[in-house]
């Protein structure tokens, strides 16, 4: 990809009138690397609604909320209503796989009770990586609402049948029958966090010298211009 400045461009032009070109220099180039994931974490402020979400023991006993239900909402391909599988384009049109590791730090919830706050956060791979953020966030980003509650499926699993085996063991084991539950019917959209991304990192063995070249001008007369070319190897 090309890295413009103030003083670099694609193009530079050398004129009569002041004898240098403008911009001074031209533009140096970077390496792209393809984009092979995407992450959408969504925030809701739920104090109002009396019921802790994403936890061991919700608030106002309500078991579907709890974290091994949350967490089955959250990885469940069946539930047409809440999760990502509802939502996310790539997901629905079989462009990508919804990550889940043990921990459920890449697909999962947390709630922070201090504030009341609830987070669902969701991680795809794409099957084709892209090159641009546009592209991976028409993949990645829900089309409606990530929803949590009012689901077309049951949950009801407690937590004290796997909280000794890592609390869940099979989607498929917390998803019962179709319910439509009740609770935050009139929850607004949830908040987007702001999303680092990080390059992707090149394999030791597929590194290779990339050459870094600048033009430096000298200057010009008469609209001769007379150049440079500094060529510097580097490793990556």
């Amino acid at each position: 990809a090309v890295v413009s400045t103030q003083s670099t461009g694609d193009s530079a032009t050398c004129t009569k009138s002041t004898g240098s070109y403008s911009p001074s220099y031209l533009s140096s180039c970077a390496p792209q690397y393809p984009i092979t994931t995407g992450y959408v974490k969504k925030t809701w402020s739920i104090g109002s609604y009396g019921i802790d979400v994403c936890t061991s023991s919700p608030t106002g006993s309500v078991l579907e909320y709890n974290t091994v239900n949350m967490r089955a909402k959250m990885t469940n391909p069946n539930d047409t209503v809440c999760g990502p599988y509802a939502v996310v384009p790539c997901l629905i049109n079989n462009n990508c796989t919804l990550v889940v590791d043990a921990d459920y730090t890449k697909t999962g919830c947390t709630f922070e009770t201090s504030g009341s706050k609830l987070n669902l956060f969701y991680t795809v791979k794409f099957n084709t990586s892209v090159w641009t953020v546009s592209e991976r966030n028409a993949l990645k980003n829900p089309q409606s609402s990530l929803k949590f509650y009012s689901c077309s499926e049951t949950y009801d699993e407690t937590m004290s049948k796997r909280r000794r085996s890592a609390e869940i063991e099979g989607v498929a084991e917390t998803v019962i029958n179709r319910r439509a539950a009740p609770g935050f019917s009139n929850l607004p959209e949830g908040e987007d966090d702001e999303e680092v991304i990080a390059p992707a990192i090149t394999p030791d063995h597929q590194k290779e010298d990339e050459a870094t070249i600048s033009l430096v001008v000298l200057g010009c007369v008469a609209g001769i211009a007379t150049v440079i070319i500094l060529i510097s190897a580097t490793r990556v």
